[in-house]
């Protein structure tokens, strides 16, 4: 996958959280500047990108572990 940051000049990453976690993850990295803002303590968290400079793309790669591991990835525009 390509993360494209289209902004002008913020710094974005990209966060996988635990279902309907989106916003407790986001509140609890507002204290983690140093860590690409996520908190390196939050269970909701199963991984994140590092920041990713505006007007930058990086390629994302994703492994699975084993065959028995299911996820459900939805985009939503």
């Amino acid at each position: 996958m390509t993360f494209n940051n289209n902004a002008i000049t913020q710094q974005h990453n990209w966060v996988i959280v635990q279902d309907v976690t989106k916003e407790t993850a986001a509140a609890a990295g507002l204290c983690c500047a140093t860590n690409d803002w996520v908190s390196p303590d939050d269970a909701n968290v199963i991984v994140h990108s590092k920041l990713i400079s505006a007007v930058e793309s990086k390629q994302i790669t994703f492994q699975c572990h084993n065959l028995t591991m299911f996820g459900t990835f939805i985009v939503t525009p």
